[in-house]
């Protein structure tokens, strides 16, 4: 059991599922409105659909990622196969369950990742690209969970938007960390393309992109003061702790332990913040 956790590398599927969390969150009203059927069948649904998404991308890079020791997989390409067809299913049926705006909505999700994690050709391999996929499909994630409660509106959109960004910043920091493996392999990430040191500078502008665009939020939609509040503090201290500890010798790895457990506790801060009747 333990090695089919770590190939479906379940850990970041959790984290992938805090975007669609935090969708849930910003809609909701009361905390009864998080144990309705819905809700719970859309929380499993989006959960197959990052495990499909995740079983996927480790079959399309089989070869690649069996010498990456990060990933260090485990099973053979029948058990990536059998994933990939029954999660993805699992996943469809209860978006189809919840109705046609979220089936499609999944789709295009699905059929984004697909083209990210596609041997030789996908967006992964393509400079620029795979963030483009990264950040559609953020906001997509997002908005499924939003309205899973409420109605889409501008609002909603422009947070999403947020958050986008966010996961955006945080997939750079993350191509620094397979750096080595990528390139031994001529995986054309940002990383390899464009150089580790720039790689690590456009993730810390585009943290700060984010910071500035949650303030330009606020000043249009006051009410979002204090939802934000908790993630502008946390990217204070964690570009504190880039320039006071990790510019001199960057380490991406322990940097993105420390960015994550920042923005984890803000979305806990923001969701009290939030308040409930």
């Amino acid at each position: 059991m333990k090695k089919v956790l770590s190939n479906l590398r379940v850990k970041e599927v959790m984290l992938m599922t805090g975007f669609f969390s935090i969708g849930i969150f910003f809609g909701v009203e009361n905390l009864e409105q998080l144990w309705q059927p819905k809700v719970v069948i859309g929380f499993i649904s989006v959960f197959f659909l990052f495990l499909g998404i995740y079983a996927f991308n480790g079959l399309c890079g089989f070869k690649e990622d069996k010498d990456n020791p990060r990933l260090s997989f485990s099973l053979n390409k029948n058990f990536f196969y059998a994933s990939v067809i029954l999660l993805k299913t699992l996943s469809l049926l209860g978006f189809y369950f919840l109705g046609p705006l979220f089936f499609k909505l999944a789709i295009i999700s699905m059929l984004l990742w697909i083209y990210y994690s596609w041997p030789k050709y996908g967006a992964k391999y393509v400079p620029i690209a795979g963030s483009l996929v990264h950040f559609v499909t953020q906001i997509i994630h997002f908005l499924l969970g939003y309205l899973l409660l409420k109605d889409i509106s501008l609002l909603a959109v422009l947070v999403s938007l947020y958050f986008s960004l966010l996961f955006v910043a945080g997939h750079l920091n993350h191509e620094l960390i397979d750096h080595e493996a990528d390139k031994l392999k001529k995986i054309k990430t940002n990383a390899v393309y464009f150089g580790p040191e720039n790689g690590q500078m456009a993730s810390i502008l585009i943290f700060g992109m984010s910071f500035l665009y949650s303030i330009l939020i606020i000043f249009f939609y006051r009410e979002t003061i204090l939802f934000f509040i908790p993630f502008q503090l946390a990217f204070v201290a964690q570009l504190f702790i880039y320039f006071k500890k990790y510019k001199p010798q960057f380490d991406a790895l322990k940097f993105r332990g420390i960015y994550r457990s920042l923005y984890f506790y803000a979305g806990l801060f923001a969701l009290l913040a939030k308040g409930f009747t």
